[in-house]
């Protein structure tokens, strides 16, 4: 029967349609954030770098110094934040 088989690929075409279009898009989406963490884990990479090569510094707040290892800087040039 020509029929049956019409009904058939209909059925299949109509669950392609239904079901593919999510898949494809679900995809394209991962593809695409899969990118943005790869860019995001080498900036993370990059500053962790960045911050490991700063220079040691001594910050003074007040009366009381929070000394980072490195050079010891005075009391008056090692104010953070920076007036």
């Amino acid at each position: 029967m020509p029929g049956k088989d019409v009904r058939k690929m209909e059925g299949m075409l109509n669950l392609i349609a239904n079901v593919g279009f999510p898949i494809a898009v679900a995809a394209y989406l991962l593809i695409r954030i899969e990118n943005k963490l790869g860019d995001l884990t080498r900036a993370i990479a990059e500053l962790r770098e960045c911050i490991i090569t700063l220079p040691s510094r001594e910050y003074g707040s007040g009366s009381r110094n929070t000394h980072v290892s490195g050079n010891s800087l005075s009391e008056k040039s090692a104010a953070y934040p920076p007036s």
